[in-house]
């Protein structure tokens, strides 16, 4: 495997795309494989190396193994990360298991991670697809009734946010989810080199 030619700089960056590929491709085993490997190279395991395997043994419908993955994040930090918890409650909520991802959100509260509505916004690209489809079937009743809860959540006094959604004078943007994810990477990189040299 390509794995042999990662040097010790490169692994963090490495491992992570590679068990993300894996996913991608289909490749359950070898999401498995790379992540045993790269915890027995790097046994201090973050946040961002559990998001990483959990985010594609989600994509791949391996349901079992993302729970036990997040069971063993908790044991070893027993907080309840959001990112974490996200992609478990997605997969829950399309595919009809509201009482798993209530029971989830339970947990979570009760081990003193707090839902938090007011920080809660919807994508703009989402939003803006929602508001054109009203707007191409002529029915305002169902726009008012999506503007009337952006407004409750805050979301149209936040001019940035009112920016990227057309219907509000803004101009349409695409999410790049992947974006997110990079910077999340970039972090956890960093945090692990500084760790590394003491600094």
């Amino acid at each position: 495997m390509f794995e042999s030619r990662i040097t010790d700089q490169d692994r963090i960056v490495y491992y992570h795309d590679a068990i993300g590929l894996y996913g991608n491709l289909g490749k359950r085993e070898e999401v498995y494989r790379a992540w045993n490997v790269f915890k027995k190279i790097c046994p201090k395991t973050l946040m961002m190396d559990y998001y990483t395997v959990i985010s594609s043994l989600v994509r791949l419908g391996d349901i079992e193994g993302a729970e036990q993955l997040y069971a063993e994040w908790l044991s070893v930090k027993p907080t309840h990360n959001p990112k974490i918890v996200n992609l478990l409650m997605t997969y829950y909520t399309r595919n009809g298991l509201l009482v798993k991802a209530e029971a989830l959100l339970d947990r979570m509260v009760e081990s003193g991670g707090k839902r938090n509505p007011q920080n809660w916004k919807p994508r703009p690209v989402n939003v803006s697809s929602i508001l054109s489809i009203c707007e191409q079937n002529d029915d305002m009743q169902s726009k008012d009734i999506l503007m009337g809860l952006l407004s409750q959540v805050g979301c149209l006094e936040d001019e940035a946010y009112k920016s990227n959604v057309p219907s509000t004078g803004g101009v349409a943007t695409v999410c790049d989810e992947d974006e997110d994810i990079t910077k999340m990477k970039f972090f956890s990189i960093n945090c692990r080199l500084k760790n590394a040299r003491g600094t």
